[in-house]
């Protein structure tokens, strides 16, 4: 006859209670886990956000209506933003384009004329750029993590689009993309691999608790004990890992 008060003390109930512990404990840990693998390698994000037209053909649009630029006149006028942004653990050093070669960030069109230019946050140094033609250089220079390099550019043209032909940085994913805050988004493969290593780390506590239960230590204290001690050393790790 099984005696009650006695369930606390089975296997079976400290492995499922344990195991469900982990898996709650895991929607937390499991997305630092993931952004830590997403934070890893450097990455460099260029876009454009706005690319607003100076003169909109309409009908009710005026036939004399023309934009300057120096006693120049502008067929097809846009004022661009475009935003190169760092994202990752890392910075960017001068070190890693490829032969000094600069980044080019191409617009497609003729740019007449660099309206401003801005770099986030204040203290990052702003690189070194030109305007050449129909794209903006950057570098080689220093690119802070999480440093957001703007410009607004005045160019003459009637579809820009923003390219980044042949980067040459090394070891550095550069590609389309707006920046987000950390910890907004997760694509799913990075969540896969959250989920993947919280059931591990299930498996692996249900099995010490049916090792903890062959050498002997079977009360609720006992092992309540020991998983709290492996619970505040698992989080002082976390801690540390996710504060680099």
């Amino acid at each position: 006859m099984v005696m009650a008060g006695q369930w606390y003390e089975s296997g079976t109930f400290w492995s499922a209670a344990v195991g469900t512990l982990v898996a709650v404990l895991g929607l937390i840990v499991g997305p630092l886990i993931a952004r830590r693998v997403q934070e890893a390698r450097r990455r460099l994000l260029f876009s454009m956000p706005t690319a607003t037209p100076l003169i909109r053909t309409t009908r009710f649009s005026a036939a004399n209506l023309e934009v300057r630029h120096d006693g120049k006149p502008l067929s097809h006028p846009h004022v661009l933003e475009i935003r190169l942004t760092c994202q990752g653990r890392h910075d960017i050093p001068s070190a890693m384009f490829d032969g000094g070669q600069p980044l080019r960030l191409d617009v497609g069109v003729p740019i007449i004329n660099v309206l401003d230019t801005n770099s986030s946050p204040d203290t990052a140094p702003h690189p070194e750029w030109a305007a050449d033609g129909t794209a903006i250089t950057i570098g080689p220079s220093l690119i802070k993590k999480n440093q957001t390099i703007t410009f607004a550019l005045l160019v003459d043209g009637p579809d820009p689009q923003l390219t980044c032909p042949h980067p040459p940085l090394i070891d550095v994913d550069v590609q389309p993309g707006f920046s987000e805050p950390p910890g907004l988004r997760l694509s799913m493969t990075l969540i896969a691999i959250g989920v993947v290593a919280v059931l591990t780390v299930a498996g692996l506590v249900a099995d010490l608790v049916g090792i903890l239960g062959a050498a002997g230590v079977t009360g609720t204290v006992e092992v309540s004990r020991v998983l709290g001690a492996l619970g505040v050393l698992a989080v002082l790790a976390v801690w540390r890992w996710r504060n680099g």
